[in-house]
Protein backbone atom coordinates (compact mmCIF):
# COMPACT_ATOMS: atom_id res chain seq x y z
CA UNK A 1 0.00 0.00 0.00
CA UNK A 2 2.87 2.50 0.87
CA UNK A 3 4.28 1.99 -2.50
CA UNK A 4 1.15 2.40 -4.42
CA UNK A 5 0.13 5.21 -2.43
CA UNK A 6 3.94 6.61 -3.29
CA UNK A 7 3.26 6.22 -6.72
CA UNK A 8 0.08 7.31 -6.65
CA UNK A 9 1.93 11.29 -5.15
CA UNK A 10 -0.08 10.64 -2.10
CA UNK A 11 2.71 10.82 -0.02
CA UNK A 12 0.71 11.36 3.71
CA UNK A 13 -1.12 8.08 3.12
CA UNK A 14 2.13 6.16 1.82
CA UNK A 15 3.94 7.39 5.16
CA UNK A 16 0.90 5.99 7.11
CA UNK A 17 0.64 2.92 5.51
CA UNK A 18 4.40 2.22 6.02
CA UNK A 19 4.35 2.82 9.09
CA UNK A 20 1.52 0.82 10.03
CA UNK A 21 3.55 -2.25 7.70
CA UNK A 22 6.81 -1.79 10.25
CA UNK A 23 4.13 -2.13 13.26
CA UNK A 24 2.42 -4.95 12.29
CA UNK A 25 4.64 -7.16 9.67
CA UNK A 26 7.17 -8.31 12.12
CA UNK A 27 7.50 -11.79 10.50
CA UNK A 28 8.11 -10.19 6.95
CA UNK A 29 11.18 -10.32 4.99
CA UNK A 30 14.51 -8.37 6.70
CA UNK A 31 14.55 -6.32 2.69
CA UNK A 32 10.74 -5.49 2.55
CA UNK A 33 10.92 -4.17 6.32
CA UNK A 34 14.06 -2.01 5.32
CA UNK A 35 12.63 -0.93 2.34
CA UNK A 36 10.04 0.11 4.61
CA UNK A 37 12.33 2.36 6.93
CA UNK A 38 14.29 3.87 4.30
CA UNK A 39 10.87 5.05 2.73
CA UNK A 40 9.56 6.78 6.25
CA UNK A 41 12.96 8.13 6.69
CA UNK A 42 12.46 9.53 3.01
CA UNK A 43 8.85 10.55 2.92
CA UNK A 44 9.32 12.34 6.61
CA UNK A 45 12.12 14.74 5.29
CA UNK A 46 9.40 15.51 2.57
CA UNK A 47 6.67 16.31 4.80
CA UNK A 48 5.87 18.85 7.13
CA UNK A 49 3.94 18.60 10.30
CA UNK A 50 1.27 20.38 12.14
CA UNK A 51 0.97 20.31 15.62
CA UNK A 52 -2.61 21.10 17.39
CA UNK A 53 -1.82 22.69 20.20
CA UNK A 54 -5.44 22.74 22.26
CA UNK A 55 -6.26 22.23 25.64
CA UNK A 56 -9.59 21.53 25.36
CA UNK A 57 -10.57 17.44 24.77
CA UNK A 58 -13.22 16.18 22.87
CA UNK A 59 -12.77 19.17 19.85
CA UNK A 60 -12.74 18.04 15.99
CA UNK A 61 -9.97 18.73 13.58
CA UNK A 62 -9.73 19.56 10.29
CA UNK A 63 -7.06 19.77 7.65
CA UNK A 64 -8.34 21.21 4.60
CA UNK A 65 -11.81 20.05 5.28
CA UNK A 66 -11.36 16.85 5.99
CA UNK A 67 -11.60 15.41 9.67
CA UNK A 68 -8.20 14.69 10.74
CA UNK A 69 -9.02 13.69 14.57
CA UNK A 70 -10.46 14.68 18.33
CA UNK A 71 -8.13 16.61 20.62
CA UNK A 72 -5.59 15.12 22.31
CA UNK A 73 -4.12 14.18 19.07
CA UNK A 74 -1.84 11.17 19.40
CA UNK A 75 0.79 13.20 17.95
CA UNK A 76 1.26 15.97 15.02
CA UNK A 77 -0.53 15.21 11.64
CA UNK A 78 1.97 14.93 8.64
CA UNK A 79 1.25 17.15 5.43
CA UNK A 80 2.36 17.93 2.16
CA UNK A 81 4.08 21.01 2.18
CA UNK A 82 2.06 23.86 0.80
CA UNK A 83 -0.86 26.08 1.73
CA UNK A 84 -3.29 24.18 3.90
CA UNK A 85 -6.50 25.12 6.19
CA UNK A 86 -6.53 23.71 9.68
CA UNK A 87 -10.12 24.08 10.99
CA UNK A 88 -11.36 23.18 14.82
CA UNK A 89 -15.00 22.89 15.33
CA UNK A 90 -16.68 21.62 19.06
CA UNK A 91 -19.91 21.69 20.38
CA UNK A 92 -20.84 24.96 22.01
CA UNK A 93 -17.96 26.85 20.37
CA UNK A 94 -17.19 29.40 17.81
CA UNK A 95 -15.47 27.45 15.15
CA UNK A 96 -11.72 28.83 14.32
CA UNK A 97 -9.84 28.16 11.60
CA UNK A 98 -5.92 29.14 10.49
CA UNK A 99 -4.49 29.43 7.01
CA UNK A 100 -0.49 28.09 7.24
CA UNK A 101 1.84 26.93 4.54
CA UNK A 102 3.47 23.60 5.64
CA UNK A 103 7.06 23.26 4.78
CA UNK A 104 9.16 19.91 4.00
CA UNK A 105 10.81 19.10 7.52
CA UNK A 106 8.92 21.44 9.45
CA UNK A 107 6.61 21.78 11.95
CA UNK A 108 3.86 23.89 12.47
CA UNK A 109 2.00 24.65 15.75
CA UNK A 110 -1.71 25.73 15.69
CA UNK A 111 -2.50 27.22 18.98
CA UNK A 112 -6.59 28.14 19.11
CA UNK A 113 -7.92 30.27 20.99
CA UNK A 114 -11.22 28.34 21.19
CA UNK A 115 -14.23 31.06 22.29
CA UNK A 116 -18.27 30.04 23.46
CA UNK A 117 -20.25 30.37 21.08
CA UNK A 118 -22.12 33.38 21.40
CA UNK A 119 -26.16 33.19 21.96
CA UNK A 120 -28.04 34.78 19.58
CA UNK A 121 -31.21 35.43 20.41
CA UNK A 122 -34.13 34.36 17.90
CA UNK A 123 -35.62 37.57 15.88
CA UNK A 124 -39.28 38.76 17.43
CA UNK A 125 -42.06 37.55 16.21
CA UNK A 126 -44.30 40.84 14.21
CA UNK A 127 -47.38 40.76 13.86
CA UNK A 128 -48.31 38.90 17.30
CA UNK A 129 -50.61 40.97 20.03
Amino acid sequence: MGQANRELRRPVEALAAFDRFLAEAAGAPRSAREEARRSVAELRRQLGQIEIACPTAGVEVLLDGVPAGTTPLPGPLWSAPGHHLVALRGEGMAPFSESIDVQPGAVHTVAPALRPQPIVPPPPVLGRP
